[in-house]
């Protein structure tokens, strides 16, 4: 209780959808071909997700993310150390 985190989260975690959890603008959309690379930003934080097939969405778009709390990672923001 009280202890500052760090939440950490792999873009292949961080679905972006019509609706969702969290609120986001996109950054910049990179298509790969198969997936497209997507960066966010999300209350001034940079968040990056990965979706499969090409994302159409332009820079300074808004989109909401889901994210799976299973798949977070929290870390001690004091040492940066894993906490579980």
């Amino acid at each position: 209780p009280g202890q500052a985190v760090i939440c950490g989260i792999r873009p292949v975690d961080v679905s972006v959808a019509g609706e969702g959890d969290v609120q986001a603008e996109v950054v910049l959309v990179e298509s790969t071909g198969a997936e497209s690379h997507v960066l966010l930003s999300v209350d001034g934080q940079e968040l990056r997700a990965v979706v499969q097939g090409r994302y159409r969405a332009k820079p300074g778009a808004a989109c909401a993310l889901k994210i799976n709390p299973a798949a977070l990672h929290l870390f001690d923001a004091a040492n940066e150390q894993r906490i579980g």
